[in-house]
């Protein structure tokens, strides 16, 4: 088991360190408060003052609905003491985006044996006159704003024209299908697929599908100068390095492409819900010192399926980030470290105590007197039928929009709907529950077979009832995750004997070392 709760006797402490900017010289201003005064042996220099009258409640939840994908910042605020001790802080330090580390232990313990359970930014500040107030956030905060700096500057060339001055650029990610080009210079015929400089990640068009009006052109290969290098009628060149197009002869109308945006050193033709997570997170700096490399590929291991994801002019990163873990029914989070996980939600399968991360007995669960505080819903109906999406045509195309001459049937059912879908039904659930109804996931995926996988792991996922727990435990802050298996054992709810459950969110006391779990079985 790696979750650890507190033993008999045991007097918690919590430390706090801000590392606030003095703006006068530049340097870092540290200010370390705790529940009770602390000196760390190894370095006396960390001195924690017992101002911290409130400590973090540090909140968690695996993300969106009853699909467990996605996901948000973790948060937290705490209230220190201040009785003008701190008063030049106020007038003089910057508090607002700087770093925060809170260590949770046990007075009596060296400072090496204190657990990390939050890493993060100072969100904001409020002063009262005798407290400070402090909102903390960690680095997927990052995410709540627009993934696209980069607009069209409109001064020609690859830039675009003056009608798409202060326009975001395109971002493709993966192998989206029938994108509509941006046309950044019609006299020349060159056509955007997407923003290079969003990701460093080459674009290319997946030859031979470059369709005008639905029309397929040939493929006369690669360019590095389309101002000056002119394909042949019916033709087009394509240069990775900028994700653009150009084509040869007069143009008939919308132009689409299917790209290709991969990763440096993708395997040719790979393009999985994980590593195109990497992407979404490094454009907002969130690098690979800040991710739990190993979570990444445990994801990729678990589904490897090709996605296809186009954002034609911006939005918030984290939505970008949650539809395309939706696409593999995973969400995303932080550890104590501040590092970012992703994972696939997956039923619980832990057979005993011993194979889960925290077995809990009736004697463990907080109550009022002598009764313990279990609560228990139902999740939801069970939905009869999973609908999930793949091949989405990013451009749709009613057979009018198209030339007479666009005659693959193929395309044609392509380009005409937005969606295809694999489903998995059962008339068992839908004749039980009446109130059922079908659940249908708007995936990013590529391929029939993958969506068939998917609709079918969710059915056995949320198909059938399951139920939500709620309950609060005496815990060690940072030793339990969202995910870990907890086993269950009491004398009602037909849980005499135990059963395990998947923690779907975690609310976690520092100062009280108490925890309020909700638990998914």
């Amino acid at each position: 088991m790696t979750a650890r709760r507190p033993r008999a006797g045991d007097v918690p402490r919590v430390l706090v360190r801000l590392d606030l900017l003095d703006p006068a010289t530049g340097n870092v201003a540290p200010l370390r408060v705790a529940t009770s005064d602390f000196a760390d042996k190894i370095s006396q220099s960390e001195v924690y003052k017992g101002t911290l009258s409130l400590a973090p409640v540090i909140n968690r939840s695996v993300g969106i609905g009853s699909l467990f994908s996605g996901g948000g910042a973790a948060t937290a605020r705490m209230t220190i003491r201040n009785d003008g001790e701190y008063d030049q802080a106020l007038t003089r330090f910057i508090w607002e985006g700087h770093p925060v580390q809170v260590y949770a232990g046990v007075i009596g313990q060296d400072f090496a044996d204190y657990e990390t359970i939050f890493t993060g930014t100072i969100q904001s500040v409020e002063w009262n006159w005798g407290e400070i107030e402090v909102s903390i956030e960690d680095i997927l905060a990052l995410l709540d704003r627009e993934i696209q700096p980069n607009t069209f500057a409109g001064t020609g060339g690859y830039e675009g024209g003056a009608d798409l001055a202060g326009i975001r650029k395109p971002i493709c990610i993966g192998r989206p299908l029938n994108v509509p080009l941006v046309a950044i210079n019609r006299s020349l015929s060159i056509y955007l697929a997407g923003d290079v400089s969003w990701s460093s990640v080459p674009i290319t068009v997946d030859a031979p599908f470059l369709y005008d009006k639905g029309v397929a052109r040939t493929d006369a290969g690669t360019s590095s100068d389309l101002i000056t290098d002119q394909p042949l009628f019916g033709q087009y060149k394509t240069d990775p390095s900028r994700g653009a197009a150009r084509l040869g002869g007069n143009i008939f109308g919308t132009v689409t492409a299917d790209v290709e945006a991969l990763a440096s050193g993708s395997p040719p033709g790979t393009a999985d819900a994980a590593s195109a997570s990497r992407i979404i997170l490094a454009s907002r700096g969130v690098n690979s010192p800040s991710l739990e490399i190993e979570s990444f590929d445990a994801l990729k291991a678990a589904n490897n399926s090709d996605i296809g994801v186009y954002v034609p002019q911006g939005g918030l990163a984290s939505e970008v980030l949650d539809t395309t873990l939706a696409s593999v029914g995973a969400f995303r989070g932080t550890r104590g470290n501040g590092l970012v996980f992703v994972r696939r939600f997956e039923a619980p399968v832990a057979s005993n105590p011993d194979d889960c991360d925290l077995a809990l007995f009736e004697q463990d669960l907080i109550g009022s007197g002598p009764l313990p505080r279990l609560r228990r819903r139902l999740l939801q109906v069970p939905p009869w039928q999973f609908r999930v999406g793949y091949d989405r045509a990013w451009e749709v195309q009613p057979f009018n929009d198209l030339a007479a001459s666009a005659v693959d049937v193929g395309r044609l059912d392509l380009v005409g709907t937005d969606y295809r879908y694999g489903e998995v039904s059962s008339t068992t659930v839908r004749d039980q529950h009446p109130a059922s109804v079908p659940l249908t996931i708007a995936a990013g995926l590529r391929g029939k077979a993958a969506a068939e996988a998917e609709a079918a792991r969710l059915s056995a996922l949320i198909g059938i009832p399951r139920d939500v727990y709620i309950c609060e435990v005496d815990l060690i802050p940072g030793t339990l995750s969202l995910g870990d298996q907890v086993w269950l054992q009491v004398s009602r709810f037909g849980l005499d004997r135990g059963k395990a459950f998947r923690v779907i969110a975690i609310s976690e006391s520092a100062r009280t070392f108490r925890a309020t779990l909700e638990l998914f079985g």
